[in-house]
């Protein structure tokens, strides 16, 4: 699981569950359901490692440094209701068309 939160804060949140993690939505307290790192000072590229998360609904990333191409990996993301994202991002967002939300701020 590091290696999805890549650029999340692992010093401290590493010795406990990833559903314990602030911004972490789980089902039954072990599925990750939901993300919510906006506003968090995150700079460089999203990691299309997210798309190993096969139950995520809700990706808030908004707010941060992040930007260029989102992964086309997420296209696979079936269950991805919600995805918010900073303005500095660049997609054909064809793929997402099941989503019931797309915001970009």
């Amino acid at each position: 699981m590091e290696e999805i939160f890549e650029y999340y804060d692992l010093r401290i949140e590493k010795r406990k569950h990833e559903c314990t993690w602030y911004g972490i939505t789980c089902l039954d307290g072990r599925i990750i359901t939901g993300i919510d790192l906006s506003s968090k000072k995150l700079q460089g590229l999203v990691s299309p490692k997210f798309s190993q998360l096969p139950q995520l609904k809700h990706l808030r990333l908004s707010d941060n440094e992040l930007g260029g191409w989102i992964p086309t990996q997420y296209g696979i993301l079936s269950n991805l209701e919600t995805l918010i994202l900073s303005e500095k991002f660049v997609s054909f967002l064809v793929r997402f068309m099941h989503l019931r939300q797309i915001n970009v701020k």
